[in-house]
């Protein structure tokens, strides 16, 4: 227990310490201005040339009223969750590969190949990669809720809304910490699709401890930043309703942050236990 605590502290802080490294941060900056483009794109979702899109979605996932000012920002960081959770999978899964090789070979010191072409070559399996993880956290995001109970005289209690609310979270957690290797033995090691998943579950039984520190601890910049989209009335009251999207374009950076530390602390923690894994 003493020697995962020390491993997964270790890992964090030696992925604190190798922020100041600029090259580290380019796939990831690829990720947070696609995702801030997004955000533009929904602001200006009355626009011909994105009406055709996200008018239909709008209107079947809110109701005709979200097309009205202000109603629309109320609901843009629901709206940009659910739309960013694609996104984070077709294009998160290259650029967490690119940023593993990038991590793996600056401090192994290995000057060979080009990460991006490398983790492009990989891309098909990078993808199958993060397939198990991102269908599981869809089912749990749709699964608990129905799980808590029906919601009384049609609106969710407040313990239920917790329960769904931290659980999801935590779940979450277990969830990323399951397959948070794969990526790296995808690219590092080159493994087929199923030897990467057999062997990152193989290294997360290993080091639970560790494994749950790197993905619990960053996560926890998200709960500050989720509880103030979570009160979008009052920044629209407060401020402005054009300041919900300055919020959401925050947490943006915040989960940027969140992704290279887990990624990161990863790396390290395979380097530390390679040879067990083989």
């Amino acid at each position: 227990m003493l020697s995962q605590l020390n491993l997964g502290f270790w890992a964090l802080w030696e992925s604190f310490k190798g922020m100041k490294r600029w090259k580290v941060w380019a796939p990831f900056l690829v990720l947070g201005i696609a995702q801030l483009l997004l955000v533009l794109a929904l602001t200006q979702f009355h626009q011909p040339m994105f009406a055709w899109l996200f008018v239909p979605i709008l209107e079947r996932t809110f109701g005709p009223e979200v097309l009205h000012y202000p109603n629309f920002f109320l609901a843009l960081p629901d709206l940009f969750s659910r739309i960013n959770m694609f996104m984070d999978f077709l294009l998160g899964a290259f650029t967490i590969g690119v940023a593993a090789l990038i991590i793996w070979r600056s401090a192994a010191r290995e000057r060979s190949g080009t990460p991006w072409s490398d983790a492009g070559k990989r891309y098909f399996a990078l993808l199958l990669g993060r397939l198990p993880a991102f269908l599981l956290i869809l089912a749990m995001s749709a699964g608990l809720p129905l799980l808590v109970g029906p919601p009384q005289d049609g609106e969710f209690s407040g313990n239920q809304i917790r329960i769904v609310r931290y659980g999801s979270f935590l779940l979450g957690i277990v969830i990323e910490a399951l397959f948070v290797y794969t990526p790296v033995l995808l690219v590092v090691e080159r493994r087929k699709i199923g030897s990467a998943l057999a062997a990152a579950v193989r290294l997360f039984l290993r080091t639970p401890v560790a494994t749950l520190l790197l993905v619990f601890l960053p996560n926890l910049l998200q709960l500050p930043l989720s509880a103030v989209l979570r009160r979008a009335d009052l920044i629209k009251d407060k401020l402005s309703p054009e300041m919900i999207a300055v919020m959401v374009m925050f947490t943006i950076a915040g989960y940027l942050l969140v992704n290279y530390l887990m990624i990161a602390s990863a790396v390290r923690v395979y380097g530390a236990r390679a040879e067990e894994v083989r």
